[in-house]
């Protein structure tokens, strides 16, 4: 839980932000997997998610429309460019969003993405 900077209100924030090295700064995919998602969301945070197999899914969010460099469909290769960090919908800054939802729910990604072999920031 923490107090939402735009809101003014206490809700889960479900994933980890990220520097990722300021504006326009490289977004990769975390694993193999096909992109299920682009677009923006209900609050107008660009976002990418991907379908990773076995339950797993990541999302990236708060991309441009011109940060966005993949489409639904997609096969991504873990390591891949798929977006450019940015400030869109509900964000101060830019920075990238990073979750990870398993079987449906999201799942704290540092220790997940440890876990995997991938440490984050």
């Amino acid at each position: 839980m923490r107090l939402h900077p735009i809101d003014k209100v206490w809700r889960l924030h479900s994933g980890v932000d990220l520097a990722g090295g300021g504006c326009d700064g490289p977004i990769w995919a975390a694993q193999d997997g096909v992109v299920t998602f682009t677009g923006f969301d209900r609050n107008g945070n660009g976002t990418i998610t991907v379908d990773h197999g076995g339950g797993v899914q990541t999302s990236y969010l708060h991309q441009y429309a011109s940060g966005i460099l993949v489409r639904a469909g997609d096969q991504v290769q873990a390591g891949d460019q798929i977006g450019r960090v940015g400030s869109s919908g509900q964000s101060t800054g830019c920075h990238l969003h990073f979750s990870v939802i398993v079987d449906g729910s999201p799942t704290a990604p540092v220790p997940f993405m440890n876990d995997m072999g991938i440490p984050l920031g």
